[in-house]
């Protein structure tokens, strides 16, 4: 997606074409969510590509389970 962003730079607004350009000068092989997703849709005006489900978090592992004490009530 960063090459066919890079190859239309100058057809994109001004903010468009820095952020293009940027992220070929990075060299990025990780973006962050909302960048994939501006890259995406700037590349989508010239290029036929489809659309990926992303999923709503990461996942992560989760620490081994520590037994909590159990919760009294005021009353």
């Amino acid at each position: 997606m960063i090459a066919i962003a890079y190859v239309s730079r100058f057809d994109f607004q001004e903010h468009e074409q820095e952020f293009a350009e940027k992220v070929h000068r990075w060299g990025a092989t990780q973006l962050k969510r909302r960048q994939i997703r501006f890259l995406a849709s700037l590349c989508r005006r010239f290029e036929n590509i489809g659309y990926d489900p992303l999923p709503d978090h990461e996942l992560v592992e989760e620490p081994e389970a520590v037994e909590e004490a159990p919760l009294y009530s005021a009353a």
